[in-house]
């Protein structure tokens, strides 16, 4: 961890340098789920051509390479400096939760910048937040991403202990953060959802806990403004969760995931193979 905090204090075109040649190294040389990803992109925009798609791998590559230093400047940045990079949108869905006396859940996905911009939520509107997180099996990486999440005084714990710590905080206003667009194994894809096109399973988690105890859910749409800047919008998906049950819980979240990648596609997460599942048990040939 040593050197990390060391390059978390390199100035900023040096550390975007480095990323730079991260990226043409993850592209070109060792070629990193490149697959992946192109079967993900030919999937998710079947009508679009061959070089749209090639120019969007590579700034893929890019995005998230430099998103991979700005994890790693968290380590020395100040809260100041987070406001200057994030600017979080005070619509009327902020203003509703900035008014509202109760705990809530924000739920984003896995896009360019999700550390900064949850951050940032948590900071304007000044509530601790609890930071969901399913443990990493790399040590390594696995305390980086607890440093980061705890820079702003904010809590992660694990999934397992989830609904205790929602159940102790739930009087004391505060935001339960949660990334909900991991493919879950078949046995638990409670909800098949149409995704990007494609017929995909979601966890369903989130909205029961959201559910049991009765708050409100709020999707963080994130904007990448240029380079090491971002815009998070909060969107209501409902003010109390016990009204409504997890399918339409579920739609909702994805519908408002699917505008955010069409807006900027780039900005999610293509190697990972979220389509290797199709209803029925199969598996995809695409993402097998």
């Amino acid at each position: 961890m040593w050197f990390l905090r060391f390059v978390s204090h390199w100035p900023r075109p040096l550390r975007y340098g480095l990323a730079m040649l991260m990226a043409f190294l993850l592209r070109w040389v060792l070629r990193y789920r490149v697959g992946v990803v192109k079967d993900n992109l030919a999937l998710a925009f079947p009508g679009s051509h061959d070089s749209w798609r090639r120019r969007l791998v590579t700034r893929f590559y890019r995005t998230w390479a430099e998103m991979g230093m700005e994890v790693i400047r968290t380590l020395s940045m100040k809260v100041p400096r987070l406001e200057q990079r994030v600017r979080i949108e005070k619509n009327d869905a902020w203003h509703q939760l900035d008014q509202s006396r109760q705990s809530a859940m924000v739920i984003t996905a896995h896009l360019v910048n999700y550390e900064w911009v949850g951050q940032a939520v948590s900071l304007s509107l000044q509530r601790k937040m609890v930071g969901v997180y399913k443990p990493i099996k790399s040590k390594l990486f696995n305390q980086l991403m607890l440093s980061v999440r705890q820079r702003f005084g904010n809590t992660p714990v694990p999934m397992a202990k989830a609904f205790p710590a929602m159940l102790r905080g739930k009087a004391e206003r505060e935001l339960y953060f949660f990334v909900a667009d991991q493919r879950p194994q078949l046995s638990n894809a409670h909800e098949w959802v149409s995704f990007m096109g494609i017929e995909t399973p979601f966890f369903t988690g989130p909205f029961k806990l959201a559910a049991r105890l009765g708050i409100g859910i709020y999707y963080i749409d994130i904007e990448q403004q240029t380079r090491g800047r971002y815009c998070g919008r909060l969107v209501t998906l409902t003010e109390d969760a016990s009204q409504m049950d997890e399918g339409t819980l579920t739609q909702l979240y994805v519908e408002a995931l699917e505008a955010n990648i069409r807006r900027q596609p780039e900005l999610w997460l293509w190697t990972h193979k979220r389509w290797k599942f199709r209803r029925g048990g199969e598996t995809s040939s695409a993402n097998g």
